[in-house]
Protein backbone atom coordinates (compact mmCIF):
# COMPACT_ATOMS: atom_id res chain seq x y z
CA UNK A 1 0.00 0.00 0.00
CA UNK A 2 2.80 2.30 0.72
CA UNK A 3 4.98 1.01 -2.08
CA UNK A 4 2.08 2.43 -4.22
CA UNK A 5 0.92 5.86 -2.72
CA UNK A 6 4.55 6.79 -3.13
CA UNK A 7 4.58 5.61 -6.69
CA UNK A 8 0.93 8.11 -6.94
CA UNK A 9 2.76 10.83 -5.92
CA UNK A 10 5.71 11.23 -7.52
CA UNK A 11 3.43 10.37 -10.69
CA UNK A 12 1.57 13.36 -9.53
CA UNK A 13 4.74 15.54 -8.79
CA UNK A 14 5.93 14.47 -12.52
CA UNK A 15 2.29 15.76 -13.94
CA UNK A 16 2.81 18.84 -11.80
CA UNK A 17 6.14 19.89 -12.75
CA UNK A 18 5.82 18.68 -16.55
CA UNK A 19 2.63 21.07 -17.56
CA UNK A 20 3.50 23.59 -19.87
CA UNK A 21 4.04 27.22 -17.92
CA UNK A 22 1.26 29.77 -17.73
CA UNK A 23 1.94 32.03 -15.29
CA UNK A 24 1.84 35.78 -15.90
CA UNK A 25 4.59 38.23 -14.68
CA UNK A 26 4.00 41.17 -12.13
CA UNK A 27 6.37 44.45 -12.80
CA UNK A 28 5.62 47.69 -10.90
CA UNK A 29 7.35 50.78 -11.67
CA UNK A 30 6.66 54.45 -9.82
CA UNK A 31 7.47 57.38 -7.59
CA UNK A 32 7.51 59.19 -4.48
CA UNK A 33 7.62 62.80 -4.43
CA UNK A 34 8.08 65.12 -1.42
CA UNK A 35 7.64 68.84 -1.86
CA UNK A 36 7.71 72.11 -0.73
CA UNK A 37 6.41 74.90 -2.38
CA UNK A 38 6.74 78.63 -1.26
CA UNK A 39 5.56 82.01 -2.97
CA UNK A 40 6.55 85.25 -1.62
CA UNK A 41 5.89 89.26 -3.03
CA UNK A 42 8.95 91.17 -2.83
CA UNK A 43 6.79 94.29 -1.64
CA UNK A 44 3.22 95.53 -0.22
CA UNK A 45 2.39 96.59 -3.79
CA UNK A 46 0.17 93.64 -5.16
CA UNK A 47 -1.84 92.65 -8.02
CA UNK A 48 -5.17 93.82 -6.42
CA UNK A 49 -3.55 97.21 -4.80
CA UNK A 50 -1.65 98.02 -1.28
CA UNK A 51 -1.82 95.52 1.30
CA UNK A 52 -4.71 96.26 4.25
CA UNK A 53 -6.42 98.76 1.92
CA UNK A 54 -10.30 98.83 0.87
CA UNK A 55 -12.25 101.55 -0.54
CA UNK A 56 -15.54 102.63 0.37
CA UNK A 57 -17.76 100.35 -1.59
CA UNK A 58 -15.67 97.67 0.42
CA UNK A 59 -16.30 98.55 3.94
CA UNK A 60 -19.14 97.49 5.88
CA UNK A 61 -21.31 94.47 7.60
CA UNK A 62 -22.69 93.24 4.40
CA UNK A 63 -19.10 92.92 2.65
CA UNK A 64 -16.41 90.06 2.81
CA UNK A 65 -13.19 91.81 4.56
CA UNK A 66 -11.45 92.51 1.52
CA UNK A 67 -9.19 94.64 3.01
CA UNK A 68 -6.91 91.35 3.96
CA UNK A 69 -7.10 90.11 0.56
CA UNK A 70 -3.41 90.90 -0.23
CA UNK A 71 -0.98 88.35 -2.10
CA UNK A 72 -1.83 86.76 -4.89
CA UNK A 73 -0.02 83.73 -4.58
CA UNK A 74 -0.92 81.59 -7.83
CA UNK A 75 -3.91 80.29 -10.12
CA UNK A 76 -2.67 76.81 -9.57
CA UNK A 77 -4.94 74.17 -7.97
CA UNK A 78 -4.22 71.69 -5.38
CA UNK A 79 -6.22 68.51 -5.23
CA UNK A 80 -7.90 69.24 -9.00
CA UNK A 81 -11.12 68.03 -9.82
CA UNK A 82 -14.18 68.28 -7.27
CA UNK A 83 -11.84 69.14 -4.23
CA UNK A 84 -10.26 71.22 -6.11
CA UNK A 85 -8.57 74.91 -4.26
CA UNK A 86 -7.37 77.55 -5.69
CA UNK A 87 -3.54 78.55 -4.35
CA UNK A 88 -5.24 82.32 -4.84
CA UNK A 89 -5.10 85.41 -2.32
CA UNK A 90 -3.87 85.46 1.05
CA UNK A 91 -3.84 88.07 3.78
CA UNK A 92 -0.27 88.16 3.97
CA UNK A 93 2.85 88.10 1.37
CA UNK A 94 3.52 84.82 0.93
CA UNK A 95 2.36 81.58 1.19
CA UNK A 96 4.21 77.54 1.79
CA UNK A 97 3.01 74.06 1.52
CA UNK A 98 4.67 70.77 2.42
CA UNK A 99 3.01 67.88 0.39
CA UNK A 100 3.50 64.44 -0.57
CA UNK A 101 2.28 62.28 -3.22
CA UNK A 102 2.84 58.37 -4.72
CA UNK A 103 2.64 57.42 -7.97
CA UNK A 104 2.19 53.31 -8.63
CA UNK A 105 2.77 51.92 -12.09
CA UNK A 106 1.47 48.81 -12.66
CA UNK A 107 2.40 46.03 -15.60
CA UNK A 108 0.67 42.96 -15.80
CA UNK A 109 2.26 40.97 -18.47
CA UNK A 110 0.01 37.87 -19.41
CA UNK A 111 1.83 36.46 -21.94
CA UNK A 112 4.15 37.41 -24.39
CA UNK A 113 1.61 39.09 -26.76
CA UNK A 114 -0.72 40.85 -24.07
CA UNK A 115 -0.01 43.74 -21.19
CA UNK A 116 -2.27 45.32 -18.73
CA UNK A 117 -1.17 48.18 -17.50
CA UNK A 118 -2.42 51.44 -14.96
CA UNK A 119 -1.05 54.05 -13.05
CA UNK A 120 -2.22 54.09 -9.62
CA UNK A 121 -2.16 57.74 -7.62
CA UNK A 122 -1.88 58.43 -3.73
CA UNK A 123 -2.39 61.66 -2.43
CA UNK A 124 -5.10 63.98 -0.47
CA UNK A 125 -7.84 62.14 1.45
CA UNK A 126 -10.61 63.72 -1.22
CA UNK A 127 -11.00 62.32 -4.49
CA UNK A 128 -9.19 64.80 -6.70
CA UNK A 129 -7.72 64.28 -10.53
CA UNK A 130 -4.20 64.82 -8.56
CA UNK A 131 -4.13 64.52 -5.17
CA UNK A 132 -1.40 66.04 -2.99
CA UNK A 133 -1.40 65.34 0.82
CA UNK A 134 -0.78 68.71 2.73
CA UNK A 135 1.82 67.43 5.73
CA UNK A 136 0.03 66.74 9.36
CA UNK A 137 -3.54 67.25 7.51
CA UNK A 138 -4.65 64.26 8.90
CA UNK A 139 -2.83 63.76 12.38
CA UNK A 140 -2.48 60.40 13.50
CA UNK A 141 -0.90 56.74 13.28
CA UNK A 142 -3.98 54.87 12.38
CA UNK A 143 -5.55 57.93 9.98
CA UNK A 144 -6.00 57.53 6.48
CA UNK A 145 -3.68 60.37 4.97
CA UNK A 146 -5.20 59.49 1.37
CA UNK A 147 -7.57 57.40 -0.62
CA UNK A 148 -6.16 55.84 -3.29
CA UNK A 149 -7.36 56.07 -6.92
CA UNK A 150 -6.81 54.51 -10.51
CA UNK A 151 -6.41 57.39 -12.90
CA UNK A 152 -5.16 54.59 -15.73
CA UNK A 153 -5.89 51.32 -16.87
CA UNK A 154 -5.36 50.14 -20.52
CA UNK A 155 -4.61 46.77 -22.60
CA UNK A 156 -2.15 46.50 -25.08
CA UNK A 157 -2.16 43.31 -27.22
CA UNK A 158 0.63 42.35 -30.04
CA UNK A 159 -2.00 40.51 -33.14
CA UNK A 160 -0.56 39.68 -36.40
CA UNK A 161 -2.41 42.73 -38.35
CA UNK A 162 -1.15 45.29 -35.62
CA UNK A 163 -0.84 46.82 -32.20
CA UNK A 164 -4.50 46.69 -30.30
CA UNK A 165 -4.95 48.80 -28.15
CA UNK A 166 -8.26 49.95 -25.40
CA UNK A 167 -9.13 51.48 -22.28
CA UNK A 168 -7.67 54.65 -20.27
CA UNK A 169 -4.11 56.00 -20.60
CA UNK A 170 -2.27 59.04 -21.28
CA UNK A 171 -2.75 60.73 -24.74
CA UNK A 172 1.29 62.42 -25.52
CA UNK A 173 2.16 63.38 -29.01
CA UNK A 174 4.77 65.59 -30.67
CA UNK A 175 6.19 68.39 -28.49
CA UNK A 176 3.09 68.60 -25.87
CA UNK A 177 1.90 71.56 -27.35
CA UNK A 178 -1.43 70.32 -27.43
CA UNK A 179 -1.46 67.08 -25.66
CA UNK A 180 1.24 66.40 -23.13
CA UNK A 181 0.60 63.57 -21.83
CA UNK A 182 -0.64 65.15 -18.80
CA UNK A 183 -4.31 66.72 -19.21
CA UNK A 184 -5.07 64.65 -21.97
CA UNK A 185 -5.85 61.20 -22.00
CA UNK A 186 -7.69 58.61 -24.64
CA UNK A 187 -10.22 56.06 -23.89
CA UNK A 188 -10.81 55.12 -27.37
CA UNK A 189 -10.54 51.64 -29.13
CA UNK A 190 -7.57 51.56 -31.44
CA UNK A 191 -5.35 49.65 -33.52
CA UNK A 192 -1.16 50.52 -34.78
CA UNK A 193 0.27 48.94 -37.39
CA UNK A 194 4.05 49.58 -37.63
CA UNK A 195 5.54 49.11 -41.11
CA UNK A 196 9.58 49.76 -40.38
CA UNK A 197 9.96 53.56 -39.21
CA UNK A 198 6.17 53.78 -40.05
CA UNK A 199 3.18 53.76 -38.12
CA UNK A 200 -0.37 53.71 -38.84
CA UNK A 201 -2.96 54.05 -36.13
CA UNK A 202 -6.66 54.61 -36.32
CA UNK A 203 -9.17 54.76 -33.63
CA UNK A 204 -12.98 55.23 -32.70
CA UNK A 205 -15.16 55.07 -29.55
CA UNK A 206 -17.44 52.60 -30.31
CA UNK A 207 -19.45 54.60 -27.46
CA UNK A 208 -18.80 57.90 -25.39
CA UNK A 209 -21.14 59.49 -23.19
CA UNK A 210 -21.67 62.97 -24.12
CA UNK A 211 -19.75 65.98 -22.64
CA UNK A 212 -20.31 69.44 -24.11
CA UNK A 213 -17.88 70.91 -25.48
CA UNK A 214 -17.90 74.67 -23.78
CA UNK A 215 -15.17 75.86 -25.91
CA UNK A 216 -16.99 76.81 -28.75
CA UNK A 217 -19.36 78.87 -27.10
CA UNK A 218 -18.88 83.03 -27.24
CA UNK A 219 -20.96 85.19 -25.30
CA UNK A 220 -22.37 83.11 -23.20
CA UNK A 221 -19.44 80.60 -21.75
CA UNK A 222 -20.42 80.67 -18.32
CA UNK A 223 -24.11 80.31 -18.04
CA UNK A 224 -25.30 76.74 -18.09
CA UNK A 225 -28.64 77.71 -18.82
CA UNK A 226 -27.89 79.90 -21.84
CA UNK A 227 -24.88 77.54 -23.36
CA UNK A 228 -26.09 73.88 -22.82
CA UNK A 229 -29.59 74.33 -21.68
CA UNK A 230 -30.71 73.79 -17.85
CA UNK A 231 -29.37 70.86 -16.35
CA UNK A 232 -32.81 69.09 -16.35
CA UNK A 233 -32.45 68.92 -20.19
CA UNK A 234 -29.40 66.87 -19.95
CA UNK A 235 -30.84 64.21 -17.53
CA UNK A 236 -30.26 61.22 -19.71
CA UNK A 237 -29.65 57.44 -19.04
CA UNK A 238 -25.99 56.81 -19.70
CA UNK A 239 -26.85 54.28 -22.07
CA UNK A 240 -29.62 56.43 -23.94
CA UNK A 241 -27.94 57.05 -27.24
CA UNK A 242 -29.10 60.91 -27.42
CA UNK A 243 -26.77 60.98 -24.66
CA UNK A 244 -23.95 60.31 -26.11
CA UNK A 245 -21.37 61.71 -28.96
CA UNK A 246 -22.88 60.57 -31.92
CA UNK A 247 -19.37 59.58 -33.75
CA UNK A 248 -15.50 59.89 -32.80
CA UNK A 249 -12.99 59.07 -35.22
CA UNK A 250 -9.67 59.51 -35.40
CA UNK A 251 -6.01 58.66 -37.21
CA UNK A 252 -2.44 59.05 -36.74
CA UNK A 253 0.65 58.40 -38.57
CA UNK A 254 4.80 58.61 -37.50
CA UNK A 255 8.28 58.82 -38.64
CA UNK A 256 10.75 57.54 -37.03
CA UNK A 257 14.04 57.37 -38.46
CA UNK A 258 17.62 58.28 -37.53
CA UNK A 259 17.79 61.72 -36.38
CA UNK A 260 14.36 62.45 -37.58
CA UNK A 261 11.25 62.07 -35.86
CA UNK A 262 7.50 63.48 -37.20
CA UNK A 263 4.45 62.82 -37.25
CA UNK A 264 0.28 63.66 -37.52
CA UNK A 265 -2.90 63.36 -35.17
CA UNK A 266 -6.65 64.41 -36.01
CA UNK A 267 -9.45 63.30 -34.59
CA UNK A 268 -13.29 64.43 -35.08
CA UNK A 269 -16.38 64.15 -33.33
CA UNK A 270 -20.65 65.60 -32.84
CA UNK A 271 -22.34 66.50 -29.87
CA UNK A 272 -26.31 66.97 -30.18
CA UNK A 273 -28.25 68.52 -27.20
CA UNK A 274 -32.14 68.78 -27.29
CA UNK A 275 -35.87 68.63 -25.65
CA UNK A 276 -35.62 65.07 -26.10
CA UNK A 277 -33.91 64.57 -22.71
CA UNK A 278 -36.51 66.89 -21.02
CA UNK A 279 -37.32 65.44 -17.72
CA UNK A 280 -41.13 67.57 -17.43
CA UNK A 281 -43.30 69.44 -20.43
CA UNK A 282 -41.79 72.29 -19.23
CA UNK A 283 -38.27 71.75 -19.48
CA UNK A 284 -39.17 70.43 -22.94
CA UNK A 285 -40.77 73.66 -23.93
CA UNK A 286 -38.01 75.42 -22.84
CA UNK A 287 -34.88 73.31 -24.45
CA UNK A 288 -33.08 74.21 -26.91
CA UNK A 289 -31.41 72.30 -30.00
CA UNK A 290 -27.85 72.40 -30.16
CA UNK A 291 -25.23 70.60 -32.30
CA UNK A 292 -21.81 71.08 -32.40
CA UNK A 293 -18.98 69.83 -34.72
CA UNK A 294 -15.67 69.67 -33.60
CA UNK A 295 -12.16 68.80 -34.86
CA UNK A 296 -8.80 68.52 -33.30
CA UNK A 297 -5.12 67.39 -34.28
CA UNK A 298 -1.55 68.30 -34.31
CA UNK A 299 1.49 67.82 -36.52
CA UNK A 300 5.04 67.94 -35.44
CA UNK A 301 8.68 67.28 -36.27
CA UNK A 302 11.71 66.51 -34.53
CA UNK A 303 15.61 66.58 -35.23
CA UNK A 304 18.01 65.68 -33.32
CA UNK A 305 21.93 64.70 -34.48
CA UNK A 306 23.31 64.59 -31.16
CA UNK A 307 24.79 68.35 -31.44
CA UNK A 308 21.92 70.11 -32.66
CA UNK A 309 18.15 69.75 -31.93
CA UNK A 310 14.59 71.40 -33.54
CA UNK A 311 11.51 70.44 -32.47
CA UNK A 312 8.05 72.53 -33.90
CA UNK A 313 4.50 71.90 -33.67
CA UNK A 314 1.50 73.07 -34.77
CA UNK A 315 -1.97 72.07 -32.71
CA UNK A 316 -5.17 72.89 -33.98
CA UNK A 317 -9.03 72.68 -32.87
CA UNK A 318 -12.00 74.18 -35.38
CA UNK A 319 -15.67 73.63 -34.48
CA UNK A 320 -18.89 74.84 -35.22
CA UNK A 321 -22.28 75.26 -32.85
CA UNK A 322 -25.94 75.94 -34.63
CA UNK A 323 -29.10 76.47 -31.84
CA UNK A 324 -32.23 76.06 -32.87
CA UNK A 325 -34.79 78.34 -30.35
CA UNK A 326 -37.05 76.16 -28.11
CA UNK A 327 -41.11 76.22 -28.57
CA UNK A 328 -41.04 78.75 -25.58
CA UNK A 329 -37.09 79.77 -25.63
CA UNK A 330 -35.59 81.21 -22.41
CA UNK A 331 -33.56 83.52 -24.27
CA UNK A 332 -34.94 85.75 -26.90
CA UNK A 333 -33.89 85.49 -30.30
CA UNK A 334 -31.96 89.04 -29.78
CA UNK A 335 -30.79 89.83 -26.49
CA UNK A 336 -30.26 93.15 -26.71
CA UNK A 337 -26.45 93.02 -25.88
CA UNK A 338 -25.68 93.96 -29.52
CA UNK A 339 -24.29 90.46 -30.74
CA UNK A 340 -27.41 90.17 -32.75
CA UNK A 341 -29.25 86.54 -33.14
CA UNK A 342 -28.58 84.31 -29.85
CA UNK A 343 -29.11 81.57 -32.45
CA UNK A 344 -26.74 82.09 -34.65
CA UNK A 345 -24.32 79.76 -35.81
CA UNK A 346 -20.75 80.23 -33.60
CA UNK A 347 -17.58 79.74 -34.89
CA UNK A 348 -13.75 78.99 -33.37
CA UNK A 349 -10.50 78.22 -35.03
CA UNK A 350 -7.90 78.10 -33.06
CA UNK A 351 -4.13 77.19 -34.37
CA UNK A 352 -0.98 77.40 -31.69
CA UNK A 353 2.46 77.05 -32.59
CA UNK A 354 5.35 76.09 -30.69
CA UNK A 355 8.76 75.04 -31.40
CA UNK A 356 12.43 74.61 -29.34
CA UNK A 357 15.86 74.53 -30.27
CA UNK A 358 19.24 74.02 -29.05
CA UNK A 359 22.45 73.15 -28.99
CA UNK A 360 24.37 70.65 -26.65
CA UNK A 361 28.55 70.63 -26.37
CA UNK A 362 29.89 68.13 -23.76
CA UNK A 363 27.90 69.20 -20.41
CA UNK A 364 26.44 72.04 -21.70
CA UNK A 365 22.84 72.11 -22.99
CA UNK A 366 21.35 75.37 -24.42
CA UNK A 367 17.90 75.61 -25.46
CA UNK A 368 15.35 78.30 -26.50
CA UNK A 369 11.67 78.10 -27.18
CA UNK A 370 8.99 79.72 -28.63
CA UNK A 371 5.50 79.24 -28.71
CA UNK A 372 2.22 80.90 -30.15
CA UNK A 373 -1.30 80.76 -28.60
CA UNK A 374 -4.02 82.89 -29.46
CA UNK A 375 -6.73 84.39 -27.53
CA UNK A 376 -10.27 85.80 -27.48
CA UNK A 377 -11.74 88.37 -30.14
CA UNK A 378 -13.83 91.22 -28.77
CA UNK A 379 -15.65 93.72 -29.91
CA UNK A 380 -17.62 96.90 -28.79
CA UNK A 381 -17.75 94.81 -25.42
CA UNK A 382 -18.51 91.62 -26.13
CA UNK A 383 -16.91 88.58 -27.53
CA UNK A 384 -18.06 87.73 -31.03
CA UNK A 385 -19.47 84.27 -32.46
CA UNK A 386 -16.34 83.70 -34.42
CA UNK A 387 -13.55 83.28 -31.76
CA UNK A 388 -9.74 82.10 -32.20
CA UNK A 389 -9.17 81.18 -28.30
CA UNK A 390 -9.68 77.63 -26.20
CA UNK A 391 -12.21 78.95 -23.00
CA UNK A 392 -10.26 78.57 -19.96
CA UNK A 393 -13.36 78.64 -18.26
CA UNK A 394 -14.97 76.09 -20.02
CA UNK A 395 -13.35 72.78 -18.66
CA UNK A 396 -12.50 71.60 -22.22
CA UNK A 397 -9.48 72.99 -22.85
CA UNK A 398 -6.48 71.40 -23.70
CA UNK A 399 -3.58 72.21 -21.85
CA UNK A 400 0.37 72.43 -22.55
CA UNK A 401 2.07 72.68 -18.60
CA UNK A 402 4.90 70.67 -19.56
CA UNK A 403 6.76 71.99 -22.23
CA UNK A 404 6.51 75.50 -20.46
CA UNK A 405 7.46 73.82 -17.07
CA UNK A 406 11.11 73.92 -17.74
CA UNK A 407 11.68 77.59 -18.83
CA UNK A 408 8.76 79.30 -16.45
CA UNK A 409 8.07 78.24 -12.23
CA UNK A 410 5.87 81.43 -11.63
CA UNK A 411 4.09 83.11 -14.72
CA UNK A 412 3.09 79.80 -16.73
CA UNK A 413 3.02 76.81 -13.77
CA UNK A 414 2.05 78.87 -11.10
CA UNK A 415 -0.14 82.07 -12.60
CA UNK A 416 -0.88 79.99 -15.34
CA UNK A 417 -0.60 82.94 -17.61
CA UNK A 418 -2.98 85.49 -15.67
CA UNK A 419 -6.16 84.03 -16.50
CA UNK A 420 -5.97 81.37 -13.97
CA UNK A 421 -5.48 78.95 -17.42
CA UNK A 422 -4.82 75.31 -15.26
CA UNK A 423 -4.97 71.84 -16.47
CA UNK A 424 -7.04 69.35 -15.23
CA UNK A 425 -4.10 68.46 -12.57
CA UNK A 426 -4.26 71.38 -11.17
CA UNK A 427 -0.79 72.86 -13.47
CA UNK A 428 -0.58 76.24 -14.65
CA UNK A 429 0.02 76.53 -18.43
CA UNK A 430 0.37 79.85 -21.07
CA UNK A 431 -2.52 80.57 -23.33
CA UNK A 432 -3.73 84.02 -25.31
CA UNK A 433 0.53 84.74 -25.08
CA UNK A 434 3.23 85.00 -27.26
CA UNK A 435 6.22 83.50 -25.44
CA UNK A 436 10.05 82.84 -25.66
CA UNK A 437 12.30 80.87 -23.34
CA UNK A 438 15.63 80.25 -23.18
CA UNK A 439 17.18 78.18 -20.78
CA UNK A 440 21.30 76.67 -20.39
CA UNK A 441 22.23 73.12 -18.21
CA UNK A 442 25.47 72.06 -17.51
CA UNK A 443 26.27 69.07 -15.98
CA UNK A 444 29.11 69.15 -13.45
CA UNK A 445 28.83 65.51 -12.50
CA UNK A 446 27.02 62.81 -13.75
CA UNK A 447 24.64 62.61 -11.02
CA UNK A 448 24.63 66.89 -10.73
CA UNK A 449 22.84 69.17 -13.00
CA UNK A 450 22.63 72.86 -12.99
CA UNK A 451 20.48 75.54 -15.05
CA UNK A 452 19.15 78.99 -15.13
CA UNK A 453 16.31 80.09 -17.04
CA UNK A 454 14.73 83.25 -18.99
CA UNK A 455 11.28 83.98 -20.17
CA UNK A 456 9.41 86.58 -21.61
CA UNK A 457 5.76 87.01 -22.62
CA UNK A 458 3.48 89.20 -23.90
CA UNK A 459 -0.63 89.57 -24.40
CA UNK A 460 -1.59 88.62 -28.08
CA UNK A 461 -5.40 89.28 -27.76
CA UNK A 462 -7.25 92.48 -27.12
CA UNK A 463 -10.10 90.63 -25.76
CA UNK A 464 -9.90 91.92 -22.58
CA UNK A 465 -11.81 94.50 -20.56
CA UNK A 466 -10.62 96.86 -17.33
CA UNK A 467 -11.01 95.27 -14.24
CA UNK A 468 -11.00 91.70 -15.86
CA UNK A 469 -9.67 89.98 -12.77
CA UNK A 470 -11.26 90.27 -9.81
CA UNK A 471 -11.55 89.00 -6.45
CA UNK A 472 -14.18 85.87 -4.92
CA UNK A 473 -14.80 85.14 -1.24
CA UNK A 474 -14.84 81.55 -1.53
CA UNK A 475 -16.71 81.03 1.53
CA UNK A 476 -14.39 79.77 4.16
CA UNK A 477 -12.70 83.15 4.78
CA UNK A 478 -10.25 82.52 1.51
CA UNK A 479 -10.53 85.10 -1.41
CA UNK A 480 -10.22 83.58 -5.16
CA UNK A 481 -8.89 85.26 -8.03
CA UNK A 482 -11.85 85.56 -10.65
CA UNK A 483 -11.24 85.81 -14.54
CA UNK A 484 -14.35 88.01 -14.96
CA UNK A 485 -13.84 89.34 -18.38
CA UNK A 486 -15.38 86.56 -20.50
CA UNK A 487 -18.69 86.20 -18.18
CA UNK A 488 -21.84 88.23 -20.20
CA UNK A 489 -23.01 89.29 -16.23
CA UNK A 490 -20.10 91.07 -15.39
CA UNK A 491 -21.24 94.95 -16.25
CA UNK A 492 -17.97 95.25 -18.11
CA UNK A 493 -19.26 92.96 -20.94
CA UNK A 494 -22.28 95.53 -22.24
CA UNK A 495 -22.34 96.64 -26.46
CA UNK A 496 -23.48 100.21 -25.00
CA UNK A 497 -21.40 101.01 -21.69
CA UNK A 498 -19.16 98.06 -21.46
CA UNK A 499 -15.57 98.39 -20.00
CA UNK A 500 -12.42 99.47 -22.82
CA UNK A 501 -10.23 96.24 -24.44
CA UNK A 502 -6.60 96.26 -22.53
CA UNK A 503 -4.03 97.47 -25.23
CA UNK A 504 -0.91 96.42 -22.40
CA UNK A 505 0.20 92.92 -23.42
CA UNK A 506 3.75 93.11 -21.94
CA UNK A 507 2.79 89.99 -19.20
CA UNK A 508 6.53 90.54 -17.91
CA UNK A 509 9.58 88.05 -17.21
CA UNK A 510 10.98 86.28 -15.34
CA UNK A 511 14.56 84.89 -14.42
CA UNK A 512 14.85 80.94 -12.84
CA UNK A 513 17.94 78.53 -11.41
CA UNK A 514 18.47 75.42 -9.94
CA UNK A 515 19.59 71.95 -9.69
CA UNK A 516 19.16 68.30 -10.10
CA UNK A 517 20.99 66.41 -7.69
CA UNK A 518 20.68 62.27 -7.76
CA UNK A 519 21.98 61.59 -4.39
CA UNK A 520 21.34 57.76 -4.46
CA UNK A 521 20.40 55.33 -7.40
CA UNK A 522 16.59 55.95 -7.28
CA UNK A 523 16.85 58.99 -5.27
CA UNK A 524 16.86 62.66 -6.63
CA UNK A 525 16.53 66.10 -5.30
CA UNK A 526 15.04 68.79 -7.45
CA UNK A 527 15.54 72.38 -6.53
CA UNK A 528 14.65 75.45 -8.44
CA UNK A 529 13.62 79.09 -8.16
CA UNK A 530 12.48 82.00 -10.10
CA UNK A 531 11.81 85.71 -10.02
CA UNK A 532 9.01 87.38 -11.78
CA UNK A 533 8.10 90.84 -12.37
CA UNK A 534 4.51 91.15 -13.78
CA UNK A 535 3.80 93.27 -16.73
CA UNK A 536 1.83 96.49 -17.41
CA UNK A 537 -1.33 94.42 -18.66
CA UNK A 538 -1.91 93.30 -14.86
CA UNK A 539 -2.01 96.93 -14.00
CA UNK A 540 -5.28 97.11 -16.46
CA UNK A 541 -6.59 93.53 -15.93
CA UNK A 542 -6.53 93.90 -11.95
CA UNK A 543 -9.07 95.79 -9.82
CA UNK A 544 -7.67 98.16 -7.52
CA UNK A 545 -9.80 97.44 -4.03
CA UNK A 546 -8.30 100.99 -2.89
CA UNK A 547 -10.54 102.95 -5.63
CA UNK A 548 -13.83 100.20 -5.73
CA UNK A 549 -16.44 102.48 -4.78
CA UNK A 550 -19.31 100.03 -5.74
CA UNK A 551 -21.10 98.08 -3.00
CA UNK A 552 -19.33 94.36 -3.00
CA UNK A 553 -20.42 91.41 -0.75
CA UNK A 554 -18.48 88.36 -1.84
CA UNK A 555 -16.94 89.32 -5.34
CA UNK A 556 -16.16 92.82 -6.06
CA UNK A 557 -17.91 94.03 -9.19
CA UNK A 558 -16.38 96.70 -10.70
CA UNK A 559 -18.65 99.45 -12.79
CA UNK A 560 -17.63 102.71 -14.22
CA UNK A 561 -17.93 104.75 -11.63
CA UNK A 562 -15.19 102.97 -9.71
CA UNK A 563 -12.14 105.04 -9.28
CA UNK A 564 -10.63 108.15 -11.98
CA UNK A 565 -10.44 105.60 -14.60
CA UNK A 566 -13.18 103.70 -14.52
CA UNK A 567 -13.84 99.77 -13.82
CA UNK A 568 -11.73 100.06 -10.23
CA UNK A 569 -8.42 99.96 -12.42
CA UNK A 570 -5.13 102.17 -11.74
CA UNK A 571 -3.09 101.73 -14.26
CA UNK A 572 -0.55 104.47 -12.48
CA UNK A 573 0.28 102.20 -9.45
CA UNK A 574 3.39 99.51 -9.16
CA UNK A 575 3.29 95.82 -8.74
CA UNK A 576 6.05 94.49 -6.51
CA UNK A 577 7.87 91.12 -7.78
CA UNK A 578 7.11 88.03 -7.23
CA UNK A 579 9.54 85.47 -5.74
CA UNK A 580 9.34 81.55 -6.19
CA UNK A 581 10.57 78.23 -4.91
CA UNK A 582 10.27 74.84 -4.74
CA UNK A 583 12.09 71.92 -3.31
CA UNK A 584 11.30 68.33 -4.66
CA UNK A 585 13.11 64.67 -3.37
CA UNK A 586 11.77 62.31 -5.60
CA UNK A 587 12.63 58.51 -5.29
CA UNK A 588 11.60 56.22 -8.42
CA UNK A 589 11.66 52.74 -8.93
Amino acid sequence: MKKSCAILLAGLLIAVFAAPASAWEFNLAGRWLWGYDYIDQAGKAGFFGAYDVAGPGLIGGASAHFATANGWVGARTINAGVAAVQYGVVTGSNASLQWMRTELEPEFKINEAVRLRGLYQIGAGALSQYGLYANSSTFGAYNPIATGQWTQFWFTAQTPWGILVAGKRPFAFGMGAQYDGTSASSEALGVVAPYGPLRVGVVVYPWRQQTWVNSLNTRNIISSTLVAGPTAIQAYRTWDNDAKRQLQPGAFVTFSAGDLDMGAVYEWFTIHNGPAGAITNTNALNANTYDEVLEDGSAYIKYNNGRFFLNAEMGWLRGQLNKSPAQIPLVAVDPGDGGGSFYAPQYNEVFKYMAEAGLMAGPTKVSFLYSWVPGPDRRHGIWIDRQTWENVAAGSFLGNAQPFLPYSLLMSYQYGAGLNAVNRNGEGYMTDAQSLGARMDYAVAANLNFFGSFFWANRLSRGWPWGALTLNQDGNGGFNVLLRGQQTAAPQNTFVGGAPNITEDNLGYEIGAGLDWKLLEGLTCRLRGAYWQPGDWFKFACVDKAVITTAAAATIAPTAADGPFGWGINPNRAIDPIWGFQGIMMVDF
